[in-house]
């Protein structure tokens, strides 16, 4: 064993006591290390310096435990000492590239692109083929879109948060860092007023940026109160909210979290299934045989209102097409989405991506791993 002490006080014989009944080993007393690397604890009086932080694993994995010590350097401005644990994980890993989403910058559909966005779409429309089949009508239209939203319009920019911990911040709380392992190697009166002083520069420089910081956000959402609604409302939420962690995880019937994809579509299938195949009360009425009326196909002028009617500012399907370049795509593009739905009418088919939905979970309240939270 190689623990700072040799004899336990009470806690430490409660400690050892769990760990022997449910087969587990204290990991923090298997690693030679020097005496100040087992240390995790030091008094106000700064003569007393005990080992009582502990790293307890099963047994079963204690061989994959390769290292733990404590860590003197890193400054949390405690009386205790961070504890590290170096543990290698025996798993298999599916490594997926992360996916970076890219939006179409629609704020440029009202100014002057608006003009050369529905001049090359007509161009890129004029080609498709008015006796092709549906499914090729379909993917000449939305090629056509677009191609035409990347080249006129582009993507929006990467927005990068700006955060109130800058560089004076980082700058500030190293100098004090520094002079806290000097009170460690050295603890004088002198070394320890020079940390006093340090820790309250960085408490000061922290207050004076977070300030700002908090102004400038005030600022911004009082500016977009009138000009912009999407940063107006999005700015407040994160006022209001807060930070809000993004999970890929979901809990099973077991209780398990689940992060196989094939298993979490599995879950999701159950909770729809007996969501949406709730027992009925309601009394069935006997369908009776009608003949059916003579519908006429929608009309140009129905399937323009339809497009004017979409509602600006929302995200994109799968497609990834924007109401907005529906909405500004010209006669041409409604001519061409005429002539695509008369067809669907007409054959009482429609294109198999449009059989394809987003399912966006949205989390109200609680363990957001539940389904029934959703």
């Amino acid at each position: 064993m190689n623990s700072l002490h040799s004899e336990s006080n009470e806690n430490g014989n409660k400690l050892i006591t769990i760990a022997a009944a449910r087969n587990m080993v204290i990991s923090s007393t298997m690693f030679p290390h020097k005496n100040i690397h087992k240390q995790t604890w030091i008094s106000p009086c700064e003569r007393i310096r005990n080992q009582i932080d502990h790293i307890v694993v099963d047994r079963r994995i204690r061989s994959s435990v390769e290292d733990v010590r404590s860590m003197r350097g890193c400054s949390a401005i405690s009386d205790h000492f961070l504890v590290k644990a170096k543990y290698k994980l025996k798993i298999s890993v599916r490594w997926q590239k992360k996916q970076c989403i890219k939006k179409i910058n629609r704020e440029l559909l009202n100014g002057n692109q608006a003009k050369e966005y529905q001049g090359k779409l007509n161009k890129y429309l004029s080609n498709a083929e008015h006796e092709a089949n549906i499914e090729e009508l379909w993917g000449r239209i939305e090629n056509a879109v677009k191609r035409t939203s990347e080249e006129v319009l582009g993507y929006e920019p990467q927005r990068r948060n700006k955060h109130w911990f800058n560089e004076m911040c980082r700058k500030t709380t190293e100098e004090r860092d520094k002079t806290r392992l000097k009170v460690l190697q050295d603890p004088k009166e002198e070394n320890k007023r020079e940390l006093a002083m340090k820790q309250r520069e960085v408490k000061k420089t922290i207050r004076m940026n977070k300030r700002a910081w908090e102004k400038e956000r005030v600022q911004l959402i009082e500016s977009s109160r009138k000009n912009n609604d999407r940063i107006f409302f999005g700015k407040a939420n994160e006022v209001k909210h807060g930070f809000k962690r993004k999970t890929s995880m979901v809990r099973g019937e077991n209780g398990t979290l689940l992060t196989d994809n094939g298993k979490i579509a599995d879950e999701f299938k159950k909770m729809f299934n007996t969501l949406l195949n709730q027992p009925s009360e309601r009394t069935i009425i006997e369908e009776r045989a009608t003949v059916e009326q003579n519908i006429e196909p929608p009309s140009r002028a129905e399937v323009e209102a339809g497009i004017e009617m979409l509602k600006s500012g929302k995200a994109a399907g799968e497609d990834e097409i924007i109401s907005e370049c529906l909405k500004k795509g010209g006669q041409q593009l409604i001519h061409q989405l005429h002539n695509l739905i008369t067809k669907v009418w007409e054959h009482e088919e429609i294109p198999r991506s449009w059989r394809t939905s987003v399912l966006w979970p949205i989390l109200k309240k609680g363990d957001p791993h539940e389904l029934q939270k959703l």
